[in-house]
């Protein structure tokens, strides 16, 4: 009876604290929409598993450049930079998750220390 009531204990205060990193992340990038950029950006998904791979899943209000892209990914990998593996993926307005992204943000500690950003469609830059 006292190891059910440990593991449920231990489940919710991982469930407590995912929602707070949630919350934390979310807040951070509205704060940038706050002050004066145009855009904006949610995360839909963060997923950690183990030290080997975390997936962000983010929906921004409109495309933006490269630079935007790099700085939210940088500003995402900082918060968890002992991953191995940091995967972003990038959703605008009226895309499914999971159905191919707008642009992927990827960053492999142990094949090359910097951060690959790959534009799928059209950027702020492009257009």
């Amino acid at each position: 009876m006292d190891l059910r009531l440990s593991l449920r204990e231990s489940a919710e205060k991982k469930g407590i604290n995912m929602l707070l990193k949630r919350m934390f992340a979310v807040v951070a990038l509205v704060c940038w929409s706050v002050s004066g950029l145009a855009w904006e950006a949610e995360i839909l998904s963060d997923e950690t598993y183990q030290d080997v791979r975390r997936t962000v899943v983010v929906r921004l209000s409109e495309p933006v450049g490269n630079d935007v892209l790099d700085n939210i990914a940088f500003r995402l990998w900082g918060q968890q930079s002992h991953v191995a593996r940091t995967y972003v993926e990038y959703y605008l307005p009226g895309m499914e998750p999971g159905a191919g992204a707008w642009a992927v943000a990827v960053y492999d500690r142990n094949e090359d220390p910097r951060m690959q950003i790959t534009v799928y469609g059209f950027t702020a830059e492009t257009q």
